[in-house]
């Protein structure tokens, strides 16, 4: 009996002191940053500009009948002139994704891809894996940003003609 004491006793003890260690040890490590100031503003220029308020405005749902028993929870990633850009935030087919960028004034190169939610056979959790090209975009767009303006895209896929869609 006395021996499943001083076992918990000492339980406590050290976990008080990790506690303690842990909260009070200060964080010494040193990153080194090469970059200079212009470097970074250089690197934030061309990808993407930075502006007070968005200019082009994502939603991302699907559209149509589908099985409900076959919903999955998607997202999407979003490259704008060959760039991974962005990503939306993940929901069921028919969930609205919302996001949105801040671009310069100018023509973008847009391709959406579809990533779904699965389990698969030999693999113990669900996972992403890119949907097959059925669900996927074709070909990329272009859109046109314009000062002062806000440019909307909406896009999917429509289930009851069985391909992606986008609007612009």
């Amino acid at each position: 009996m006395n021996k499943i004491i001083l076992k918990y006793v000492l339980l406590a003890f050290s976990m008080i002191f990790v506690h303690v260690s842990c909260e009070s040890t200060p964080d010494t490590r040193e990153t080194k940053n090469t970059n200079t100031i212009e470097d970074t503003e250089k690197d934030l220029i061309t990808k993407t500009e930075i502006i007070v308020k968005e200019n082009i405005r994502f939603e991302s749902v699907d559209i149509g009948d589908a099985d409900p028993k076959l919903d999955k929870t998607v997202y999407y990633k979003i490259y704008i002139n060959k760039e991974l850009t962005a990503k939306t935030p993940a929901g069921l087919f028919f969930q609205k994704k919302n996001f949105k960028l801040n671009l310069s004034e100018g023509k973008y190169l847009f391709f959406a891809e579809r990533w779904q939610l699965e389990k698969r056979k030999g693999h113990e959790l669900a996972e992403y894996y890119r949907a097959n090209n059925i669900w996927q975009m074709k070909e990329p767009v272009y859109l046109k940003v314009t000062p002062g303006g806000i440019t909307k895209v909406h896009f999917g896929y429509d289930h009851d003609q069985r391909k992606f869609y986008i609007n612009k």
